[in-house]
């Protein structure tokens, strides 16, 4: 299970257009799109049971914030050119910082166990990829998006599919604030 950020259809499938003139894609396992997300806390294996611990906490965390907008905005990868992760960077975000701070104290406070390396932002579009990394900077990313709530995930397999599947979500409760000028 993990707890992160949903990233919209119409935006997945933007993202997803865009790396598709990626050369050697065709080997690695590609994320499908309505899988895309950010991971903010990984928690591992859980019982049922413990969902009921834990959704208390994501909502605890998710009234720190009102919805903000992402905007992911270059490729990069983890690992070996010739066995890495490619994924889509987001840039540092204020409010994403303070959500993501917020929401590993609280699960920290209560004694539940998440991996605690350190955040970066990004999302994950394929593994076991080749990597042409003079390839990447040609890639132009254009697919904002809100995020307006905090969701659980459960990873399952269905038809021998990775899904991500959400458990429950946590709306977050500030309201958007007011621009500073007139639009």
């Amino acid at each position: 299970m993990f707890i992160g950020l949903a990233m919209p259809e119409d935006s997945s499938l933007l993202l997803s257009n865009a790396i598709s003139s990626l050369p050697d894609l065709d080997s690695a396992k590609v994320t499908l799109p309505e899988n895309y997300h950010i991971t903010l806390a990984f928690l591992g294996q859980r019982e049922p049971e413990e969902i009921d611990t834990i959704v208390p906490l994501m909502q605890q965390a998710a009234k720190t914030v009102s919805p903000f907008m992402l905007l992911p905005n270059r490729l990069g990868f983890f690992g070996r050119e010739t066995n890495a992760i490619l994924y889509a960077a987001v840039p540092y975000n204020e409010l994403l910082d303070i959500l993501c701070q917020n929401l590993r104290s609280a699960l920290q406070n209560a004694n539940q166990i998440f991996d605690e390396k350190p955040f970066r932002p990004h999302i994950t579009l394929a593994k076991k990829a080749k990597i042409e990394p003079a390839s990447l900077s040609s890639i132009y990313l254009n697919c904002p998006f809100w995020v307006d709530h905090l969701t659980l995930y459960h990873s399952t397999r269905v038809h021998d599919v990775l899904r991500y599947l959400s458990v429950a979500e946590a709306p977050f409760s500030l309201p958007i604030p007011e621009p500073l000028y007139p639009v």
